[in-house]
Parts: C-alpha cells; sequence; structure tokens
C-alpha cells in the first residue's frame, strides 16, 4: 500500500471481488500409475489474497499433489508406446488384456457387446445369482417331502459292485476300471496358442453349443445369452405359481365375477337359453316351483328325467364353454329358474 508522508491523506487499500474458481484436472500421487480426478480451487480473498488448494473428487484437500498433464503407460501385460507426450498406446497381439482387470465392472449387455473376460464373468454371476434366488423361492413353494426325500426301495434292483482298480496294463476283469496316471500319458503341451483359445473382448458370441470352432469368451457370451433366456423363462413362470403353499396344497380361487342375472320360465314345455360363451359356473334358484334342467355345450331339452332341484333351493355349478341350459316344470305349477352367470 502506497503512502504519503505529510500530505494528510489515508492510502485506500486494494479491494477485489471474493470469488472461487474450481478447475477439473488429474493427479497423480507420488509412485501411483492410477491418476485421481479433482479440481485446482483458486479463491480470491477481498484484500486479493489468493488461495491455491488441490481437490479430489470429494473435496479432500490433497496438499502439493502436482497436476496430471501427461500420463504415460507401459503395460506390463504388452502394452507398449505412449512416452511422456501422451500419444497412443499400442498393446501387442495375444496379449492377456482381454481377462481385464479386477476391478472391472459386470458388462453391460448378455453376450454382445465389447468387454473383458472378467466383466462377462461377473455379468454371469448376477444372471446366476438372479436364476439361484428364483429356485430358492420356487423351491420354498413346493411341499416337503417325506423326511425331506424320495423313498426308494432297491430290493429287486441288483446292487452295484465295487469296482477293482488296477493301473497301466493290469489284469483286466467284469468289475475292473483301468487308471491312466499322469506319469503314464502324453507330456503335457505346451499353451503356445492361448491367446487364441482365449478370444478377444469384441469376439461375438459362439453361434452353436457345444459345437465348432471359438474362443472362450465366445462360450462365455453364448453362456450369458442362455442364462438371460433361461432367467426370463423362470420370471414368467413364477408370476403363474401362487406366493407360497398352504398345509402343503396350493391355493385356488373359488370365487368369482357376477355375470348377467337370467330369469328362464320354466312352464309345460322344454325352453333352451344360451349362456355367456365366457360363463364357466353358475348359481340357480328355483322360485314358485320344483324345475327340471339340462347343461350342455349346444341346445339342450329338459325332460321329466333331466336334474331336478326343489322349490326355494339354490345350487352352485361348473358348466362348459359355450353352455346351454333348458328348463322345464316338475310338476303342473310353472315356476322360474333364477340363473346367476359367474365368470
Amino acid at each position: 500500500m502506497a503512502t504519503c508522508n505529510g500530505c494528510g491523506i489515508t492510502p485506500v487499500p486494494p479491494i477485489c471481488t471474493p470469488v472461487t474458481t474450481d478447475t477439473p484436472v488429474f493427479f497423480r500421487p507420488a509412485g501411483a500409475h492410477v491418476p485421481v480426478p479433482g479440481f485446482i480451487r483458486v479463491t480470491v480473498a477481498a484484500d486479493c489474497t489468493q488461495t491455491v488448494q488441490h481437490l479430489d473428487a470429494s473435496l479432500v484437500a490433497y496438499g502439493s499433489l502436482q497436476p496430471l498433464v501427461d500420463v504415460p503407460y507401459v503395460s506390463a501385460l504388452g502394452a507398449s508406446g505412449g512416452g511422456g507426450g501422451g500419444g497412443a498406446v499400442t498393446i501387442a497381439n495375444g496379449a492377456a488384456v482381454p481377462l481385464g482387470a479386477t476391478t472391472d465392472t459386470a458388462a453391460p449387455a448378455d453376450g454382445t457387446g465389447n468387454y473383458t473376460l472378467l466383466a462377462a464373468a461377473k455379468r454371469a454371476l448376477l444372471n446366476m445369482a438372479a436364476v439361484l434366488s428364483n429356485w430358492t423361492t420356487l423351491l420354498a413353494r413346493v411341499p416337503a417331502l417325506v423326511s425331506g426325500r424320495v423313498p426308494v426301495d432297491g430290493s429287486g434292483v441288483t446292487q452295484p459292485t465295487a469296482p477293482n482298480v488296477t493301473r497301466g496294463s493290469g489284469a483286466v476283469d467284469a468289475n475292473t476300471q483301468r487308471v491312466t496316471l499322469a506319469s503314464d500319458g502324453p507330456g503335457v503341451v505346451a499353451l503356445s496358442n492361448i491367446d487364441t483359445d482365449l478370444g478377444a473382448p469384441a469376439d461375438a458370441a459362439a453361434n452353436a453349443d457345444g459345437s465348432g470352432t471359438y474362443g472362450l469368451i465366445p462360450g462365455v457370451k453364448r453362456l450369458i445369452i442362455h442364462a438371460s433366456n433361461s432367467l426370463a423363462n423362470w420370471t414368467t413362470l413364477l408370476a403363474r405359481i401362487p406366493a407360497q403353499a398352504i398345509a402343503g396344497l396350493l391355493p385356488v380361487d373359488t370365487l368369482a365375477v357376477v355375470g348377467l342375472a337370467r330369469q328362464l320360465a320354466a312352464g309345460a314345455a322344454s325352453a333352451n337359453t344360451a349362456l355367456t360363451a365366457s360363463c364357466r359356473r353358475i348359481s340357480i334358484f328355483a322360485r314358485n316351483a320344483d324345475i327340471r334342467y339340462s347343461i350342455g355345450a349346444s341346445a339342450q331339452t329338459a325332460s321329466s328325467t333331466s336334474h331336478y332341484i326343489a322349490t326355494g333351493e339354490r345350487l352352485d355349478m361348473d358348466v362348459p364353454a359355450n353352455a346351454n341350459i333348458a328348463v322345464i316344470r316338475a310338476g303342473t305349477t310353472d315356476g322360474t329358474l333364477e340363473v346367476t352367470e359367474l365368470l
């Protein structure tokens, strides 16, 4: 601040508008290979003083860490290039990169897309966990077996005989299983084709089950597709099964929605009425007279030998699809058969 000796004027201190500016950057702690996302925060106070902080993404101060400008990488798994200028990185053909890293997230899709073997395995685990959950739910809805198992009577079956085990070229009989030890077999073949056998993340899912020529990654992708389809089928199946068994039995809804109400006149001659095609149950009540009735999937004729309902009596029953009902009085008095359709 400038001074003026003897002039009687008080100097005015500098005045600034307080402001805070965050600039996104990446930091690399000493000895680390993975950059840390964060900010350079510059704070200007009213007296024009400046404060500079280095913060990570959670706004935790990192002290004097320097912002990362170039991130050169030389992978131990076959990657090279890049240098100090941030150039492109190349990966040697056949390197183990398709295996991925332990921090890889699960693959975003079933059987398609570009992802590593570890990412595919994590998605497969997620799908199989869902399948296991469905199995647990399904088993909880199945009545318990006798003593938790299915009893089997093996008394009428010839029981197996324990085999004799011989090594190499020993004697062979009907109960012998020959065993070949590793030391007796061919030598171990060098894994020179492991890169081809493994496959690449961009490979499409295998187009056949158990046959054809494809690497491990295409095979895993096909497995994920099958697991996804299986999960969808299980979800559909579970939606059609009641939530739980009652006393070892599946609950059944015996109620129905009330449909049309019909009043069928029962006189001296048979009279047929076609019910609603979707009606599968009815409730009938005889009013003013005893009545005989006949029910079928086509037009009916009631007679003196047809089914009987006494006056004041109510009956509930199932009927076939496209049901017809015919009525006739059982005596000399006309009556009415009250019919309630249940849908």
